[in-house]
């Protein structure tokens, strides 16, 4: 049966201790820059930007870091010429305090063009390079087929049979 190596590293109330206290913020600037945001964005946004999250952004103590590992992976990733865009529908029942509930899959309405939004998100460090996108029809559109092709890329709908 095969160690775990972590135990080998910490106990786990040392961990649960450094967890405890570990922050990747500055908790002194968090209401400053809140606030730029707020006036940069003239109020709470309903749109989520990446370069620019919204006020009320949850993510915003780690946002920072992730966007460095992020612009790593880039750096480190190359991709092949076939990209594959999917969703991943997760039962949770916990509390989270950023969790997003789709009512598109539960019959209701969805957010306008929001399949185009997250393609077109996804690709945008891709354009130019020639590489072809595949998903299903929930991020289809002639909208998304027609932007990607001014960005040299291609577009492939997938349909699932059964």
């Amino acid at each position: 049966m095969k160690q775990h190596p972590f135990p080998a590293t910490m106990s786990r109330n040392r961990f649960k201790s450094i967890l405890r206290f570990l922050r990747f913020d500055d908790t002194w600037a968090r209401k400053a820059r809140i606030a730029a945001r707020k006036a940069a964005q003239g109020g709470p946004s309903k749109q989520f930007s990446y370069a620019m999250p919204p006020p009320e952004d949850n993510f915003g103590h780690i946002r920072e870091i992730a966007h460095k590992i992020i612009s790593t992976f880039y750096h480190l990733l190359e991709p092949g010429r076939n990209l594959v865009v999917d969703e991943q529908i997760v039962k949770f029942k916990g509390r989270c305090g950023f969790r997003v509930y789709m009512k598109s899959k539960e019959g209701g309405s969805r957010e306008i063009e929001q399949g185009k939004r997250v393609v077109l998100d996804l690709a945008e460090v891709y354009a130019g390079t020639g590489r072809n996108i595949t998903a299903d029809n929930f991020f289809s559109s002639l909208k998304l087929c027609l932007e990607l092709r001014e960005k040299n890329l291609t577009y492939l709908q997938c349909y699932l049979l059964g």
